[in-house]
């Protein structure tokens, strides 16, 4: 790919998220329609909409379903604008605030870090967003999300693993007994 086709690509990321935050606040069928651009059975009705704000070839299914993931969480998360948070930052704040019942972070992210294409990504992303959305503290960067699934690779997982890993407090040892305790069925205490 060439640089000025990235830089293109690059605009219509941009473009498509500010457009679809600024349209469903306006127009309800919108929104209505983007919010089932996620769903397979569904997607169809909002094909138009990827295709005039995204320029999305709906050949391309990584295309096409990235899209249709960011467009069905920015309609259904119903933001006033992007946020500042990449999906592993967004992670700790979740992790951060979640209850001792509610180790399901760490596994979201091991699931979501051990997918070998964007194609595998795509399922399990729209579980971890929707996921990610019910914390009030979190404000997802969709622009960021979207490239981050175009372009899924090693590197995204890399980022995604240091943004989850670098903040907030993470006691390594703490969350590998937990981890082992949880196999054996102990009770640990922290």
């Amino acid at each position: 790919m060439s640089e000025e086709e990235f830089v293109q690509k690059e605009y219509n990321i941009s473009d498509f998220v500010d457009s679809v935050i600024q349209r469903i606040e306006k127009d309800t069928g919108f929104r209505a329609r983007m919010r089932r651009a996620d769903n397979p059975l569904t997607a169809e009705e909002a094909w138009s909409y990827l295709i005039k704000l995204g320029n999305v070839d709906l050949k391309n299914d990584i295309q096409r379903f990235g899209f249709g993931l960011v467009g069905a969480a920015i309609a259904r998360d119903r933001v006033k604008e992007n946020g500042t948070q990449t999906l592993g930052r967004a992670l700790n704040f979740c992790r951060e605030s979640m209850t001792e019942e509610d180790a399901s972070v760490e596994r979201l992210l091991r699931r979501v870090l051990a997918c070998r294409d964007a194609l595998e990504l795509i399922p399990i992303l729209r579980r971890v967003v929707v996921y990610i959305q019910k914390n009030e503290k979190t404000a997802l960067d969709y622009k960021q999300l979207l490239k981050d699934i175009l372009y899924f690779g090693e590197n995204v997982k890399l980022r995604w693993a240091k943004d989850y890993y670098s903040f907030g407090k993470f006691d390594v040892e703490e969350a590998g007994n937990a981890e082992n305790a949880k196999i054996s069925g102990e009770k640990v205490e922290g």
